[in-house]
C-alpha cells in the first residue's frame, strides 16, 4: 500500500493527448487513471496482434508503456519515489507523443479512424497499410506504386474529408458509440452489483448487529439479576453477622479479658513457684552441709532427741512437697485458662467471620455456642470435671467442610 508522500506524488501525474490528425482529445490526471487507460489501450490492441503491418508498431508501443506502468506499480509496493520518477520520466514522452517510432500516428481504441483502419486491414491489409500512410501524412509519394495503394489512398482521403466515403466514416464512428455504450452499461452493471452486495452486507450486518444487542441485552439482565440475588444474599448475610456481633461483642471481650488475666496469674505463680523451689532448695543444701546438732544422735537407740529432729525434717519435706505441687497446680491451671480463653476468643472470631459468609448451618450453630458457654476445667481438683469442650481445630474443620 502506497504511502501518504507517494499518493500525493502519484496524483500530480498528468497525461495530454491531442491527437488533431485523428480528432481525438485527453487528459488524464492521477497515476491510477493513467494507468487504467493504458491498461484498457493495450488490452484492445493484444486483441489485434495478427493484423501485421504498421498495426504491430501500435501493439508494441502500447505494450511497452503498459510494462513500464506496472515497474511503476512495483515501485510504489516499495515506496521508492525515486525509482517511480525516473520510470515516469522515460515514458511520459512516449505517452504525449502522437507519433510511433515510424513517424505514423499513435491509434486509440475510440477513435472512429482506429475503427476504420482495423475494418479496412481485414478486407485488404495494403489498402489499410495505405490509408494509415495517408492518414499519418507519410511516405506520401509511394500513392501511385500500385493500384491497391492508390485506392488506399483515396478511402483514407475519403474518411478524412467526410465526402463519398461519409456513410463508411459514419458507420465507424457508430461502432465507436456502441463501445463506449456497451463499456457505460458494464459499468453500470457492476455498480449495480456493487450497490446489491452493499445492501446484502447492509442487511447483514443489521440482522447480526440486531441479535448480538438481544443477545447482549438478555445476557445483562441474567447479569443483573444474579447480581441482585447474590446482593441480597451478602446483605442478608451481614446484617445476621452483625447481629450475631453485637450479641458475641460482649464475650469477645470478657475471653480478651480473661486471657490478660490468666496471663499475669501464670506469670505471677510462675514466679511464685521458681521463688519457692529456690528457697526449700537453698534451705535443704544448707541442711545438708550444716548438719544440726541434733541429727548426731542415734536413732536407733531410742534416743527422744533424734526422734524428734527426724519429725522435724519429715515435716518440712512434707511442707514443702505439698507447697511445690500446689504451686505447680496454680500455674498448669491458669496456663490452662489462658488457653482455652485464646480458643474460645478465636471460635468466636471464626464463628462470626462464617457467619458473614452464611456458611454456618444451624447444628454448627448450637455446637459453637454450647462449645463457647460450656463451663471451664480448672484443673485444681480432681473431681472438677466440665462438659468436653470440642477442640476449636475440630470445629473448623467441620465448619470449613
Amino acid at each position: 500500500m502506497a504511502s501518504k508522500d507517494v499518493q500525493e506524488f502519484l496524483d500530480r501525474f498528468e497525461m495530454n493527448i491531442n491527437s488533431a490528425a485523428i480528432e481525438y482529445k485527453l487528459t488524464l490526471k492521477g497515476f491510477d487513471k493513467i494507468f487504467e487507460f493504458i491498461s484498457r489501450e493495450n488490452e484492445y490492441w493484444e486483441q489485434h496482434i495478427n493484423t501485421s503491418g504498421s498495426i504491430d508498431i501500435v501493439i508494441s508501443h502500447f505494450r511497452t508503456i503498459f510494462s513500464k506502468l506496472k515497474q511503476i506499480n512495483n515501485a510504489i509496493e516499495e515506496n521508492n519515489i525515486q525509482s517511480i520518477s525516473n520510470i515516469w520520466n522515460n515514458i511520459k514522452g512516449s505517452i504525449k507523443n502522437d507519433r510511433l517510432s515510424n513517424s505514423f500516428l499513435v491509434l486509440y481504441s475510440k477513435s472512429p479512424y482506429t475503427h476504420f483502419l482495423i475494418d479496412l486491414y481485414s478486407i485488404n491489409k495494403q489498402e489499410a497499410e495505405a490509408a494509415y500512410q495517408y492518414i499519418s501524412n507519410v511516405k506520401l509519394n509511394q500513392a501511385f506504386q500500385s493500384k491497391q495503394m492508390f485506392s488506399g489512398f483515396i478511402k483514407g482521403y475519403e474518411f478524412e474529408n467526410s465526402n463519398s466515403g461519409i456513410v463508411k466514416r459514419r458507420n465507424s464512428e457508430k461502432k465507436a458509440l456502441s463501445r463506449l455504450r456497451k463499456e457505460s452499461e458494464t459499468k453500470v452493471h457492476e455498480l449495480e452489483s456493487v450497490y446489491k452486495n452493499t445492501i446484502e452486507q447492509h442487511e447483514k450486518w443489521n440482522e447480526n448487529t440486531t441479535k448480538d444487542y438481544e443477545d447482549w441485552k438478555s445476557k445483562s439482565l441474567l447479569e443483573q439479576k444474579e447480581l441482585l440475588e447474590r446482593e441480597a444474599k451478602e446483605f442478608l448475610n451481614l446484617k445476621t453477622s452483625y447481629s450475631e456481633k453485637l450479641k458475641l461483642e460482649g464475650p469477645v471481650q470478657y475471653w480478651t479479658s480473661r486471657v490478660n488475666k490468666y496471663k499475669k496469674q501464670s506469670i505471677i505463680w510462675l514466679s511464685v513457684l521458681s521463688g519457692t523451689v529456690v528457697i526449700f532448695m537453698t534451705l535443704f543444701i544448707a541442711i545438708l552441709y550444716n548438719v544440726p546438732e541434733s541429727f548426731n544422735y542415734k536413732l536407733f537407740s531410742g534416743d527422744p532427741r533424734a526422734i524428734k529432729s527426724l519429725i522435724v525434717f519429715a515435716l518440712i519435706v512434707s511442707f514443702s512437697a505439698y507447697l511445690i505441687r500446689t504451686l505447680s497446680r496454680l500455674v498448669f491451671s491458669s496456663f490452662h485458662l489462658q488457653r482455652d480463653s485464646e480458643e474460645r476468643e478465636q471460635l468466636t472470631l471464626i464463628y462470626l467471620a462464617l457467619m458473614k459468609k452464611g456458611e454456618v448451618k444451624e447444628d454448627d450453630r448450637k455446637l459453637i455456642l454450647e462449645s463457647l458457654f460450656s463451663r471451664a476445667d480448672t484443673g485444681l481438683l480432681k473431681g472438677d470435671s466440665a462438659p468436653e469442650m470440642p477442640g476449636i481445630g475440630g470445629l473448623i474443620n467441620r465448619l470449613i467442610k
